[in-house]
């Protein structure tokens, strides 16, 4: 019964920043429509400006989501490897798929990045047969790495949340003879296999028309990838999450960083299906026994040999989101008296 009430306390105390979350969601989207079609000419002018300011204003926008978390009065940990000394080169991040409030979660954790170098989020887990979805996803990167210049891509290569996905895993794990998973669910692989032969080629890297092609080849590659373990104090669906329902929670992500060219030239999961299967499935295997480290102690465990801090990613500014908040009622001020 106290629990009850003190649910609807908080629900009741969060409301006023419900409905701003709703419409903050609402307006967002046309806006940023409405500077992009806006700054079509200095696209056409310089495209390195151009792809600057939109990814100033994608950025702005990032924050505003990701300052959901402060607002509901969550608290999110980083720990495992420093991946702020990777942070300009191009990199694929692996996630795992809990809850839809991943998404905010990692939009908090990345805000305020290098505005040239933020990362494209993308929930596919493409089926080795499926060529239509492994087109589009090579068509998508292309055009936010190769040509906006975004260096990070987030892939959640489970293919869709937990609770949707672990009943077929768990089917596919018994027909197999793999251990059967309970917080996390079986990759898909051809989403891997696609992302990976994207970023690796370097005529994603040269745009056409482009003078320097020749130096952004030299020095861009896929250098990178990032597996990220998310775990939740007490798991939470969107309006729980939102509504800070069961008061401050803890919600931690966990970094591991492997070399694409080590994994290349050895055993190649690049160019061999079969390795490539068994280093995915033994990566989401060891986010198992982390994931179950977490629930029992409240922290991921440290690699043998390393030393690793879970520090507290820094809450984002509020003025500069009520900034952004301000240009976005302006915005939408100047159109409607426009129109």
């Amino acid at each position: 019964m106290e629990q009850s009430c003190f649910t609807w306390v908080m629900f009741f105390k969060q409301l006023p920043y419900m409905i701003l979350y709703i419409i903050q969601s609402l307006l967002c989207p046309p806006v940023y429509l409405i500077w992009y079609l806006l700054l079509q000419p200095i696209k056409l002018w310089n495209p390195d400006y151009f792809w600057l300011i939109e990814g100033q204003i994608y950025d702005s926008f990032l924050g505003i989501v990701g300052s959901w978390s402060d607002l509901s009065g969550h608290v999110v940990y980083e720990s495992g490897a420093d991946v702020s000394v990777i942070k300009n080169d191009v990199s694929l991040v692996i996630v795992n798929h809990q809850t839809p409030t991943d998404i905010p979660l990692l939009m908090r954790a990345f805000h305020g990045t290098d505005a040239r170098k933020l990362p494209s989020i993308f929930k596919l887990g493409v089926n080795e047969t499926s060529v239509h979805q492994a087109h589009r996803l090579k068509e998508n990167l292309t055009m936010n790495v190769g040509y906006r210049n975004h260096g990070w891509v987030i892939l959640f290569p489970e293919g869709g949340l937990l609770w949707k996905r672990r009943d077929g895993s768990q089917r596919f794990a018994k027909k197999m003879g793999l251990p059967i998973l309970q917080n996390v669910t079986y990759p898909r692989l051809g989403a891997l296999q696609t992302a990976i032969e994207t970023l690796l080629d370097p005529n994603v890297y040269c745009p056409q028309n482009d003078s320097n092609s020749e130096n952004q080849i030299s020095k861009k590659s896929l250098k990178w990838i990032v597996d990220v373990t998310i775990g939740y104090k007490t798991s939470m669906n969107v309006f729980q999450y939102l509504c800070g329902c069961f008061g401050t929670q803890k919600a931690t992500l966990h970094y591991r960083v492997f070399p694409i060219e080590k994994m290349v030239s050895f055993g190649s999961i690049y160019e061999k299906p079969k390795v490539r299967e068994n280093w995915l499935f033994s990566l989401f295997q060891e986010k198992e026994a982390y994931l179950k480290h977490f629930a029992e102690k409240g922290f991921f465990p440290q690699e043998a040999g390393k030393s690793e801090k879970t520090v507290i990613v820094k809450p984002i500014n509020n003025l500069k989101v009520y900034g952004i908040q301000l240009l976005v009622i302006f915005t939408i001020y100047i159109m409607f008296h426009l129109f």
